[in-house]
């Protein structure tokens, strides 16, 4: 087996995706989970101790782009300081 991307479970590419110190591109069809990815993904960089101007994060869409914004200050709200 090789490291193909289609290789690897839905799961595997999750963790893989998530992971602050990978640099991914996600495409992928309608529904698919990519802005809940993004946003994992962007949390996850905040947590690791990214600084909110040293992220670029590019929805392609008006939609994806408030409900990301949206869900990353939510958590960053219910997180304990």
């Amino acid at each position: 087996m090789t490291d193909s991307p289609t290789n690897k479970s839905p799961n595997d590419f999750t963790s893989i995706a998530c992971n602050p110190a990978n640099s991914v591109v996600v495409e992928a069809c309608a529904g698919s989970g990519k802005t809940w990815l993004l946003t994992a993904r962007l949390f996850r960089l905040l947590l690791s101790g990214a600084r909110p101007d040293q992220i670029l994060a590019l929805p392609s869409h008006a939609k994806p782009r408030k409900k990301c914004r949206n869900a990353c200050l939510v958590c960053c709200v219910n997180v304990p300081c």
